[in-house]
Order: C-alpha cells, then sequence, then structure tokens
C-alpha cells in the first residue's frame, strides 16, 4: 500500500508539474506567418530556428550556420513571456512545445557546430527542456538540437557572426589536439596533432567549453594558445575571422576561397569575386578532386587541404564535373603574398570521364545567387589563389 501511494503521489507531481509547464511554454511561444514557431526573447523579439530563409517577417539579424533568426515584431508580446535560458547539464531532458512532450536524453553534447543529440527523433523548433521548464536548447529536426549556449550567444552578439582560428580541434584522453589547419587562412601558426594547454592564459577545461570560447569571441579579437609541439612548449597568437562553415552548411575549408558544398560535393554557393567564379565555375558543378587527390564527402577534402597547409602547391588544380561539358579544369596560381611556403613540385594530371548523378536543376548552366548566403558573399574575399 505504501509503495502504491509514493507511486500515486510521483505521478501526480509529474503529471502536475507535466501541465504547468506546457502552459509555461505557451506564453513563450509565438506563431510567424504560416503558423511557424518562434520562442520570445523580448518585448518584441523571438529566435526561431530554419535551415531556409525566413520570409515575410522582419529579420534583424540570423546566422545561417546555426539557422538561427531573430525577429522584431511590429508590436509588443503581449501576454507572452521570454524564455529562461539554461544550456543542459544532466542527461536528462524533454522535448516539448504547448502540444508536444516527448522524454528523452541528451545523448551527445553540442561541440563546436556539430549540433547535440536527442535520444528521440523530434521535430524542429520543440524546447529542450529540463524539469524546472528552462530551455535548454531548441531542436532542429531529426535527433538533433542547438545548445542553449549558443542560443544565449546569439541572442546577446551585436552581428551574429562566429569566429574561426583557421583550425579544426579534437578531444583524446582528456586531452585537445589540433585535427586540421586551414590553408586559406592569413597567417594561421597552428599544426597537425598540436596539443592545446592554454588558451588566453586559462587551461582548456574540455571540447566543448573551449570551442565556444572560440566561437563566441567576437571577430578581429586576438586569441593567444600555448601548445604542446613535438615536446616543446610553444606560445601562438591567433586574430579571429568570420567562420564561413559549418553547421548547416559545408566544411571543408574552400569556404574561405568563396565555395560552398553540399554532402554529395555538388556546389550549392559562390562568392561573386571567387577567380574559380572567373575562370566559369558555376552552382550544380561537382568537386571531383584538388591536385589529383579525389574526394568522397567533406572531411576528405577538409584533410588533404590540411595536409599541404605548410608545402603548398605552386598551383591548385581543381576539377569538376559537369553533366553536359564532362570533366571542366580549372588552374590557379598560389598567391605568394599569402602563402609562407609554396614548395609543393607541380604536375600535370590525367582525367577521365566518370558518370554521376546530377541534379535536375536550371543551376547546373547558370550562377543564381541563393539569398541564404547573401550574408558571407557580401564579405571580402581574400585572393588566396590567383
Amino acid at each position: 500500500m505504501r509503495k502504491f501511494l509514493l507511486l500515486l503521489f510521483f505521478s501526480t507531481i509529474y503529471l502536475f508539474s507535466n501541465i504547468l509547464c506546457r502552459q509555461k511554454l505557451a506564453k513563450e511561444l509565438v506563431l510567424l506567418p504560416d503558423n511557424y514557431p518562434s520562442w520570445v526573447v523580448g518585448k518584441e523579439e523571438s529566435i526561431a530556428f530554419s535551415p531556409f530563409l525566413l520570409k515575410d517577417v522582419n529579420v534583424t539579424k540570423r546566422n545561417p550556420l546555426l539557422g538561427l533568426y531573430l525577429i522584431h515584431h511590429s508590436s509588443p508580446l503581449k501576454e507572452k513571456e521570454p524564455i529562461t535560458i539554461r544550456p543542459p547539464k544532466t542527461v536528462r531532458r524533454y522535448a516539448m512545445s504547448d502540444e508536444v512532450y516527448i522524454s528523452g536524453k541528451v545523448v551527445q553534447p553540442q561541440l563546436g557546430l556539430s549540433f547535440g543529440k536527442f535520444s528521440q527523433y523530434i521535430p524542429d523548433n520543440l524546447s529542450i527542456v529540463s524539469g524546472c521548464c528552462v530551455t535548454a536548447g531548441i531542436s532542429i529536426g531529426g535527433d538533433r538540437f542547438i545548445n542553449g549556449a549558443y542560443i544565449r550567444w546569439f541572442i546577446n552578439s551585436p552581428d551574429g557572426h562566429l569566429s574561426d582560428v583557421g583550425a579544426r580541434f579534437i578531444e583524446k584522453n582528456g586531452s585537445i589536439y589540433v585535427s586540421e589547419v586551414n590553408p586559406f587562412f592569413t597567417d594561421n601558426p597552428f599544426l597537425e596533432g598540436d596539443e592545446i594547454l592554454y588558451l588566453n592564459d586559462e587551461p582548456v577545461e574540455n571540447l566543448e567549453k573551449f570551442l565556444q570560447h572560440i566561437l563566441f569571441t567576437p571577430v578581429g579579437k586576438i586569441l593567444r594558445f600555448e601548445v604542446l609541439r613535438n615536446s616543446d612548449i610553444v606560445e601562438l597568437s591567433v586574430r579571429t575571422d568570420i567562420l564561413r562553415g559549418g553547421g548547416l552548411f559545408s566544411d571543408t575549408f574552400l569556404e574561405n576561397i568563396g565555395v560552398w558544398l553540399d554532402e554529395n560535393l555538388f556546389v550549392t554557393n559562390l562568392h561573386p569575386k571567387s577567380n574559380l567564379v572567373k575562370h566559369g565555375l558555376k552552382i550544380g558543378y561537382r568537386l571531383v578532386s584538388i591536385n589529383g587527390k579525389k574526394f568522397a564527402n567533406e572531411t576528405e577534402i577538409r584533410k588533404y587541404l590540411s595536409s599541404i597547409k605548410d608545402n603548398i602547391p605552386v598551383k591548385f588544380t581543381f576539377v569538376f564535373q559537369n553533366r553536359k561539358l564532362g570533366n571542366f579544369v580549372i588552374e590557379l596560381k598560389s598567391n605568394r603574398k599569402y602563402f609562407k611556403h609554396i614548395n609543393a613540385p607541380y604536375w600535370e594530371f590525367g582525367y577521365s570521364n566518370t558518370n554521376w548523378y546530377w541534379y535536375d536543376s536550371e543551376t547546373d548552366s547558370k550562377n543564381s545567387t541563393d539569398p541564404l548566403y547573401e550574408i558571407y558573399n557580401k564579405l571580402p574575399l581574400t585572393k588566396y589563389l590567383l
């Protein structure tokens, strides 16, 4: 009998708290045109996730890599309350709105722009909440979500730009190492395998906090690193730049020369000032190889470019394929102004035709700017290749 009464008591508490949480979420939720959900963050502002450009709303700030949009409403959001944001500290969480309730766990924290993972498949724009009904994140569909720390940063950021230091990092046995280095990043001091010991004179705690520190640093600021390199302690300084890839966009390092790809390596966007555009590259072409090295995915591209960072070839030979033209070859020279080590020899490569599946789209034959990339297409582009 005692066990039954305890079970009844806790079940009642659980159901009552669930009802209260849904009522609270209803006050925090505001619908945009087409009943698209957004979450209140101010008297006249709300925030929403979307992989596509939001239309028919007054967007005051956006970050396409995260898919976050800050929306200004023309009149105060009466009878609404702003969400309370608190990044997840425990694994047990609930994905909720005023009508949806999904119980689950955080199975993987968000590491940089590798989004967090939930134990259940969930629709997008649900609030990932704790038992106290505070927002620990926003779901983005599938089993992924954006950590509340990134949402809070985005709301407070003056321009919504994340920062880049020209390297990607991994954590092994409690230590953080440089995994890949971007050759198209001016004065990049990192080398593959560098072990990160200190950031701005503070010992690094873990990869999650370390990446947040870098990404949330204002663009143009100097970050100081102390690394272990071949048994030597080396001090490095890096001026942050705007991060142009990762998250919902490709992260191949080619973004810094104005080229974005999809998961199948088709070109999705081209910066209008890119020299690849001047040589005839168009949206819809598929990247096959660089300097004879063929690729199957984004990671292979990033790892190859990292491997030549200190042994830059005199020329870069890009091979793309077009369903009408077949192989499309572009050769660009390395700009000595930005590369300190142009030592690698240059070879002439031979190529054979390969059959690929092509998108049935007019973008195969012309460049049409996608407004989703407009922010990055307007940024200055360094001429690493000529």
